[in-house]
């Protein structure tokens, strides 16, 4: 009896762990079912989104196929490229144009001894070059703008009178003057009024919508065209020198500074480059 009751026993308990086993069988069946259903709905989630992406690609205005590729890429860096190009020639014919005027109003100071009209052509050289900067830079002429122009533009006005003040008062003012070499006080008026007039205009470029390194690089200019006009020589040679180097500068920084985007501010310059990236 005793052993029928094991055997009993045994055969329930193999039972039952059947019965789990293929319970278990089962649940597993289910799981699988579940998940295949579910990569079936992802695949058919994901086809909808490549043929919703696909139609955005054909609508879009460089739509097609490829328009992820290189192609795309080289035709959105071609106008880039050419605006680069196009901007830096343009700037280099200013340059040119600028130098001319330059070398025209020499012509009108040195040869025919026309001193206004030489110092009118100056203003006009330079104002073109800081006009097609601004305009090559995508700048409109804003207020801070305009002092810049003026200045540049009523040289040939104003310069005239500021230099003979310059040296009515050096003739009259009791100055010691007497430690300066011979040669450079009849130079020493002109050198004055460019120096003076030159440090004004680095100024106006730094502070109403220049740079600071622009100003470094008028200052400069400056120095140089009043070195060269300290030099005594009867010929207005050196005059005439120091006036081409100054506009070929200023002409340069000009156009390196359009190139550039126009946009670093004072501000900007002076802040630290954190402060400039978050700008």
């Amino acid at each position: 009896i005793s052993l029928n009751r094991r055997v009993s026993d045994a055969n329930a308990l193999a039972a039952e762990h059947a019965r789990k086993a293929e319970q278990t069988k089962a649940e597993s069946s289910r799981a699988l079912d579940e998940a295949r259903q579910q990569i079936e709905r992802v695949e058919s989630e994901a086809q909808r989104v490549r043929q919703e992406v696909a139609k955005l690609r054909r609508a879009a205005p460089t739509g097609g196929e490829g328009a992820d590729g290189p192609v795309a890429r080289a035709s959105v860096r071609r106008p880039k490229i050419r605006s680069a190009r196009s901007k830096s020639l343009s700037l280099a014919v200013l340059w040119l144009v600028a130098m001319g005027v330059t070398g025209l109003a020499c012509y009108f100071g040195i040869v025919l001894a026309q001193p206004l009209v030489a110092a009118g052509l100056l203003g006009i050289a330079f104002v073109g070059a800081f006009v097609g900067a601004l305009a090559s830079s995508s700048r409109a002429l804003d207020p801070a703008s305009l002092p810049v122009i003026l200045l540049g533009g009523t040289f040939g006005w104003w310069f005239p009178k500021f230099y003979a003040m310059i040296a009515g008062a050096l003739t009259t003012w009791d100055l010691p003057l007497e430690s300066l070499p011979a040669e450079i006080l009849p130079q020493l008026p002109m050198a004055i009024a460019l120096l003076a007039s030159g440090t004004v205009l680095a100024l106006c470029l730094a502070f109403l919508g220049g740079s600071i390194g622009l100003m470094i690089q008028s200052f400069m200019a400056t120095l140089a065209a009043t070195a060269l006009a300290m030099l005594p020589d009867p010929s207005s040679t050196a005059l005439a020198a120091g006036a081409l180097i100054w506009h070929a500068i200023m002409a340069a920084s000009l156009g390196r500074w359009a190139m550039q985007g126009g946009s670093e501010s004072v501000m900007e310059t002076l802040g630290p480059p954190r402060m400039r990236g978050l700008a």
